[in-house]
């Protein structure tokens, strides 16, 4: 309940010290937050590695940028195109992964 009523609205959540928890209308929406925000959090650590002082994105282009990304149109079919074309690339990476069917058995070759 605690975490519920942290997250309230939003798709995820940041735990000090312990990660995030990510939630979606299904897999393939929850996957994609997931990416971008390991990605956004990869460029910020290297951004600041550099040591230079950082600029600021413009407020005005914030907020058109996250009207753009809250847009529900096409997010679900994009998200599910997404989460394909990931698992393909690790079904052909790790030949192990395709033969993974959910199953105890299968859990315990692992």
């Amino acid at each position: 309940d605690i975490l519920a009523e942290a997250l309230g609205d939003k798709d995820i959540l940041l735990l000090a010290n312990h990660g995030c928890i990510v939630v979606g209308r299904s897999i393939a929406q929850a996957m994609e937050d997931l990416y971008y925000l390991e990605r956004a959090a990869m460029n910020q650590i290297i951004a600041m590695s550099t040591g230079s002082p950082l600029r600021l994105v413009p407020p005005s282009v914030l907020v058109d940028f996250q009207a753009a990304a809250q847009e529900p149109k096409g997010k679900a079919d994009y998200a599910d195109v997404f989460l394909a074309a990931w698992i393909a690339e690790l079904c052909v990476s790790e030949p192990d992964f395709s033969q993974f069917d959910g199953s105890p058995r299968a859990q315990a070759r692992l």
